[in-house]
């Protein structure tokens, strides 16, 4: 898996090809002699200009991905690949993942290309297959590397209400249908906010105290942690096996004990939810994914958020480029997968309140510019973090 999250980030196409490692510059020249991964590259380039020309189908991009994916099942029949096709079927299908984050309805696409970069990654690694990629050992770091931006504290008001919408949803992992994914997906969100708060929590602009800070002061319960950091965990006992044994509650940690933000170990944590769906049985990721299984859902809608204003603080700037349309719709629908008619009383629409009102604003912010990118949502969390408590536009400044 490291040699795949390495690939995400080396290989992003927003990148400027300068930042780009020599022996990824290398996959150009392979197009040419592999028609499938040539397909791929103009599938994404054709998804990604759908988004500033009036083709609402993307029909020039999903025409190139139909014939990427029947080359790249063709390379599968030839099984064992060679050294180079394993790293030429590796970028394939890394293309048709993210090409896949361009289409509204794209997540179970997206997710079952990422399971086929884990399991090229693995084999290139278990077996020595030479090629254009290779490992990095700490990736979190390699991408604070690439970046000279001011990324200080996320507004504690944003950290408060993630917590609080997290701690508001873990009754429901206590029922008896709750699988085992859903609540180790859960953990993962978890440890992925908890780093980010921090201690002296900043009041929000009107100078009232966050929501979860407020929750404290009411005395009313909010649950604490038992959850371990992801990258401490022994060999013998998992990180998962320790906080999911029969009927477990969650715990969230309220009470942070440092200074300053730890992004490191929150991207960390996003990346272990990243791992689940790439490698956990395919059975379980599709369950998680149903829009008939609501908890998933449910939680699906809070990683949606938490992914957006964490990702956004953490990425390298040249990634700032990638289109939020198709990230929006998609959390729009598992939304409104959640909320339905069947709910007269809102009892499931108060779980996903919180990610809501986060989506609400980045739909704001792709209706005053059509072709906002994950930079424009950067700009609106440092200038005015309100809109995103809010569920409303930005204001100018």
């Amino acid at each position: 898996m490291r040699l795949f999250h390495h690939f995400l980030v080396a290989a992003h196409p927003c990148i400027p090809y300068s930042q780009v490692p020599i022996w990824v510059r290398d996959i150009p020249t392979y197009s040419h002699k592999y028609n499938y991964l040539m397909e791929a590259m103009l599938a994404l380039s054709g998804s990604h200009l759908s988004i500033f020309v009036d083709d609402v189908t993307d029909s020039a991009g999903l025409y190139h991905r139909q014939n990427a994916i029947k080359g790249l099942e063709e390379a599968f029949t030839r099984w064992p690949p060679k050294a180079e096709e394993a790293h030429v079927m590796l970028a394939t299908s890394f293309l048709l993942a993210h090409q896949a984050g361009y289409m509204p309805d794209g997540i179970v696409d997206y997710i079952l290309s990422l399971r086929g970069c884990a399991f090229l990654s693995q084999l290139i690694v278990a077996n020595g297959l030479e090629g254009t990629f290779s490992v990095e050992p700490d990736l979190p770091r390699v991408w604070f590397s690439m970046t000279s931006i001011d990324r200080s504290s996320l507004d504690q008001s944003l950290v408060g209400d993630a917590l609080l919408s997290l701690s508001g949803i873990v009754h429901l992992l206590d029922a008896s249908n709750v699988s085992r994914i859903e609540k180790a997906f859960f953990a993962t969100l978890v440890e992925t906010i908890q780093p980010l708060r921090v201690l002296h929590s900043q009041p929000s602009p009107e100078g009232t105290p966050n929501a979860l800070q407020h929750s404290l002061e009411m005395g009313e319960p909010v649950m604490q942690s038992t959850a371990s950091l992801v990258p401490s965990m022994s060999p013998e006992s998992t990180f998962w096996e320790s906080i999911l044994p029969s009927g477990i509650l969650f715990e969230i940690r309220t009470s942070p004990t440092t200074q300053y933000p730890d992004t490191i170990r929150s991207i960390s944590a996003l990346m272990e939810a990243l791992h689940i769906l790439t490698t956990w049985p395919q059975e379980d990721v599709l369950r998680l994914l149903s829009p008939s299984n609501r908890i998933g859902m449910v939680i699906m809608a809070h990683f949606g958020a938490i992914r957006t204003i964490v990702a956004t603080l953490c990425i390298p700037e040249a990634a700032m480029k990638i289109p939020v349309k198709a990230m929006v719709e998609c959390s729009e629908k598992i939304i409104d997968a959640v909320v339905l008619d069947d709910d007269p009383d809102g009892e499931w629409a108060k779980y996903v309140e919180w990610p809501a009102t986060i989506i609400r604003a980045l739909r704001c912010c792709l209706n005053q510019k059509r072709g906002a990118s994950l930079g424009d949502v950067f700009d609106l969390l440092k200038k005015d973090p309100g809109a995103f408590r809010e569920g409303r536009p930005g204001k100018k400044v």
